[in-house]
């Protein structure tokens, strides 16, 4: 190995060093995403409600960040808007986001998986009367696998 190739494989320790330590800083602000995407009077904006909903969804991928999340009713959340209970935020758009952090929170763990399951029986009585948005029931039927 040269030490050009040396150099390139610390590189890369350092870039994964430094992805870890930035989902590390995001759990600083769990809590203040869920508030931003959750209160309509505090956040007027739907764009940024929604931008905080992608956040949040996409930090369900983070498996240092999950248990982060649970803790602060992000499962609770999602479910709201999935089934189109929470008034801030009742996009198909918002929906999809929340089925999506839904499916990536739940993944690894089965009891968590099978509450949301039971939690979203009308939804799944919906995707066979074809009445749910398809990418929404996409992800709803990834829970049922």
């Amino acid at each position: 190995m040269e030490l050009s190739d040396s150099s390139k494989v610390e590189e890369q320790k350092n870039g994964v060093k430094g992805f870890r330590q930035t989902d590390t800083e995001f759990e600083n602000f769990v809590p203040v995403l869920l508030e931003m995407a959750r209160n309509a009077t505090r956040t007027p904006s739907e764009l940024t409600r929604i931008s905080a909903l992608q956040i949040l969804a996409n930090l369900s991928l983070k498996d240092n960040l999950r248990p982060q999340l649970v803790s602060h009713g992000a499962t609770n959340f999602f479910l709201e808007i999935v089934r189109k209970m929470s008034p801030s935020l009742s996009s198909v758009e918002s929906q999809r986001l929340a089925a999506k952090g839904l499916v990536n929170l739940v993944s690894n763990r089965k009891d968590l998986r099978m509450q949301v399951v039971s939690e979203l029986t009308e939804e799944i009585k919906m995707i066979y009367r074809n009445q749910l948005d398809a990418v929404v029931a996409s992800y709803i039927q990834t829970l049922l696998h």
